[in-house]
């Protein structure tokens, strides 16, 4: 089944297992989206983990393959490899989640390239370990 298909599929558990209440996620999107805006930044890149779930609420047990999260000011984008589209669906309360066959890097590639694209502020990229670095 195609990847997308499968998401729209899945529509209606949005969020139905998420662990935060969309009260706690807003408050912890919110205080991150502050201090981007003192930092002089217009998005972060994120990759660690522990970061994505604070800010979505997505765990996975894959933790030796791509996953990312691009915050915006006004927006999420949660990319996962396509056998974690049902846990993203259903534990985050993001509308725009991306999937990625593993064979294909430009799936993982293109639809970052996109969704950074639009920045011209500073983008902050937030490695796996060490300090948060501000390109």
């Amino acid at each position: 089944m195609d990847i997308d298909v499968y998401r729209e599929r899945l529509g209606g558990l949005a969020g139905s297992e998420c662990a935060f209440s969309e009260a706690e996620l807003q408050r912890r999107r919110q205080a991150t989206c502050q201090r981007m805006h003192e930092a002089g930044l217009e998005a972060l890149l994120l990759t660690s983990p522990a970061d994505i779930y604070y800010l979505t609420g997505y765990s996975t047990f894959e933790v030796s393959v791509h996953t990312a999260l691009v915050m915006t000011q006004d927006r999420l984008t949660l990319q996962v490899p396509s056998i974690e589209t049902g846990p993203a669906v259903a534990c985050t309360r993001i509308d725009d989640i991306r999937s990625y066959r593993w064979e294909n890097i430009d799936e993982v590639l293109d639809p970052l390239i996109e969704t950074l694209s639009g920045c011209h502020g500073g983008i902050g990229i937030e490695p796996w370990q060490g300090e948060c670095d501000m390109a």
